[in-house]
C-alpha cells in the first residue's frame, strides 16, 4: 500500500466559505467624498484695498499691508484670530483665491454650529445685512 494521498475530484466534500456571499446586482460602496468648506464672509482683499482709501486707512502703495492691517481690525473686532480668515475658492472661476472669515465649517460636528457672535459682528464691521455663506475651501 501506498501512502500517496488521494487526489481531489469534483465530488469531493466542499468546504463552507469563511467570506461573506457577493451579489453582483449590488454596486460595491464608495467612500463619500467630503470637501473641506467653511461658512462665512467673503473679503476681496482689492475691494478691501478701494474701501480702505476711502477710509483713509490704506498704506500707501502697500496693498498687502493694507490688507493685512484690514485683516488684523476685523479679527480684533470680532474676536476671532487673524487665521480664522481663511482662503477659500473664488465663486469666480476665472479669479485667484479670496479670503473668508469663518463663522462655522463641515469639518467637525462642533465646527458646523454657526457662531451667531461672529456673524454679528462681522455683519456690524462689513456694513452688511447679508447672511453669511459656504464656500470650498483651498487645502494647503
Amino acid at each position: 500500500m501506498s501512502s500517496t494521498p488521494a487526489p481531489i475530484s469534483s465530488t469531493s466534500t466542499t468546504i463552507p466559505s469563511t467570506s461573506p456571499p457577493t451579489t453582483s446586482s449590488s454596486p460595491p460602496k464608495r467612500r463619500k467624498v467630503k470637501y473641506a468648506k467653511a461658512f462665512g464672509y467673503l473679503l476681496d482683499p482689492n475691494l478691501v484695498y478701494q474701501q480702505a482709501i476711502k477710509d483713509g486707512t490704506a498704506i500707501e502703495d502697500q496693498f498687502g499691508r493694507t490688507f493685512a492691517t484690514y485683516r488684523n481690525r476685523l479679527a480684533r473686532h470680532c474676536g476671532i484670530k487673524y487665521d480664522d480668515m481663511i482662503t477659500i475658492r473664488n465663486p469666480n472661476p476665472d479669479m485667484p483665491p479670496i479670503y473668508c472669515v469663518v463663522a462655522a465649517t463641515n469639518l467637525s460636528k462642533r465646527s458646523r454650529i454657526p457662531r451667531e457672535d461672529i456673524i454679528e459682528k462681522a455683519k456690524e464691521f462689513l456694513g452688511t445685512t447679508e447672511e453669511p455663506k459656504w464656500y470650498y475651501m483651498i487645502r494647503v
